[in-house]
């Protein structure tokens, strides 16, 4: 499966936006569970290490942090020079298998552009069991990700994302054309828990409506949206 690295998605962009978005229910979940020296995490698509610098900063005990990202330009804009940084994709590593106490990733998923639709439902699929494959035994694989219940609505912004980036059509204010989205329902992301193989648990799921101003529910087809929060732990 071949991966868009550069058309789809702007690194610059998501930095802003992961510095504008520095509150993480993974940030309290993680710390909470660290009850050792040494206990790995991975943070999948973790940028500049913004979510990583405030466990590393929370935590009890010193931790051995990394993150697995495609873009080299994060590696350089790191908050805490304790990360180790990994170039390299979810869908396309040679990490070892059961080596992280956490594998946590916020906000990714819907950024996995790759082809049409069934594409990119196989990538959101494989990163999540590779997110499995990743995790020890009695670990936790931590997400929080965007979704859109209104299968329709979600079709439609992954269409018209992609003709604005095709024709550079964009807007800095709305990110318009600098991204391409396909955001997943709650229903496919059981749907793909429920297959997983490795053995898990889910311990907590939860579902916030996100409250958008009218005008953005209208034409940006945003009156099904959450964020959703899961914490699943492997159990063999």
């Amino acid at each position: 499966m071949k991966v868009q690295k550069h058309t789809t998605l702007d690194p610059e962009l998501f930095m802003i936006y992961e510095r504008l978005t520095t509150d993480s229910p993974i940030i309290s979940e993680v710390t909470s569970r660290i009850n050792k020296p040494g206990m790995k995490i991975l943070d999948v698509g973790g940028a500049s290490g913004i979510i990583l610098n405030a466990i590393i900063n929370k935590s009890r005990y010193k931790i051995d942090a990394t993150i697995l990202d495609m873009f080299k330009v994060y590696k350089q804009q790191l908050v805490n020079k304790q990360i180790r940084y990994i170039v390299g994709s979810i869908l396309n590593n040679k990490l070892k298998a059961k080596s992280y106490d956490f594998v946590i990733l916020r906000d990714v998923l819907h950024h996995l552009i790759a082809g049409g639709i069934s594409e990119i439902q196989k990538h959101q699929e494989k990163a999540i069991k590779e997110m499995v494959r990743l995790t020890k035994k009695g670990g936790y694989i931590i997400f929080e990700e965007e979704i859109n219940n209104s299968k329709l609505s979600s079709r439609i912004q992954y269409f018209l994302s992609s003709i604005a980036n095709k024709i550079h059509f964009g807007s800095l204010s709305f990110w318009i054309g600098k991204v391409i989205v396909s955001f997943m329902s709650k229903k496919e992301i059981e749907n793909v828990l429920k297959k997983q193989t490795g053995g898990i648990r889910v311990v907590k799921r939860r579902f916030i409506k996100c409250n958008f101003p009218f005008l953005w529910r209208s034409i940006f087809l945003m009156n099904k949206f959450q964020r959703a929060f899961y914490i699943i732990q492997k159990i063999s």
